[in-house]
């Protein structure tokens, strides 16, 4: 164990800290609070990102940051970072914009391909109805129906029975005038297999929210700008934990990118950059 690793766990100790409380404290993880005490750099990111560990450890606990960051290495164990630790390069806020109607556009395009698809299915296996019999409905030409309405009482002849008596001795009352029937009605009927099925329409869903905290552990400046409107430019002091929600995107500027550490939607980015170093960032659901 070097040095500066035995400092800080002694620090720490004298104050009845354990590591998740000082995780609590500074947002760094407890699995890199131990590797810092333990001096252990491969577990480390670049010695840029451990000089904030250990100024955000010293803040903590109360110690002076200068005296322990001169018993850092000049230079770690080189690995990659991983994407929890550091964007592979800021976001710019027009290409945000480029991108997001495309995507509407395929989602809409999308829901309305499901849409067509499950109308067919339905009305094919479960209303038994041939889905194109709809495109054929103006085209066809049903047969209508003739309905005749029956004379009335008064104009049906009385029946008479046949005897044995000779036809000229049979006396027949006379004939009435006959009443003129209706003309009859045509009725189309459309078969019940040609009824429009009606679909709902699919709706689009909304996007999460985009949640940007910063914890300022050194006097910089910050231009924050949330869906598109300016909220905040202006200088931080150390020790302020400003936050904002967005719901299509926020756009950072920091102009000390080594004090100022990041969390987005609940996780842990880190220092984007060195002291003194202008970033730009932007942020999406």
């Amino acid at each position: 164990m070097g040095e500066l690793g035995e400092r800080l766990r002694q620090a720490r100790e004298e104050q009845g800290l354990s590591l998740a409380n000082v995780e609590e404290r500074t947002r760094i993880r407890t699995d890199l609070l131990d590797a810092l005490e333990n001096d252990d750099y491969a577990r480390l990111p670049e010695i840029v990102y451990v000089r904030g560990f250990v100024r955000g450890y010293a803040a903590a606990l109360g110690l002076d940051p200068a005296p322990l960051l001169a018993l850092l290495p000049s230079k770690t164990k080189e690995h990659p970072i991983t994407p929890q630790e550091m964007l592979d390069e800021p976001l710019r806020h027009p290409l945000v914009r480029s991108r997001l109607w495309p995507r509407v556009l395929l989602g809409l395009v999308g829901a309305l391909i499901v849409g067509v698809l499950v109308w067919w299915l339905v009305s094919t296996y479960y209303l038994q109805v041939d889905p194109l019999a709809l495109l054929r409905v103006g085209t066809a030409s049903p047969t209508p129906t003739l309905t005749a309405t029956p004379p009335e009482s008064g104009s049906i002849p009385e029946r008479i029975d046949p005897t044995n008596t000779p036809p000229a001795l049979i006396e027949t009352e006379p004939e009435s005038t006959p009443t003129p029937e209706p003309t009859p009605t045509a009725t189309v009927r459309v078969p019940s297999t040609l009824a429009p099925t009606l679909t709902p329409t699919p709706t689009a869903t909304q996007s999460a929210p985009v949640e940007v905290a910063v914890r300022v552990d050194a006097r910089t400046w910050l231009q924050v700008t949330v869906d598109g409107e300016l909220v905040l430019a202006d200088l931080i002091e150390a020790g302020e934990d400003p936050s904002w929600t967005g719901q299509e995107s926020i756009a950072l500027v920091i102009g000390n990118a080594g004090g100022a550490y990041l969390t987005v939607n609940s996780e842990e980015i880190g220092y984007l950059g060195e002291e003194g170093e202008v970033i730009e960032v932007v942020y999406t659901p």
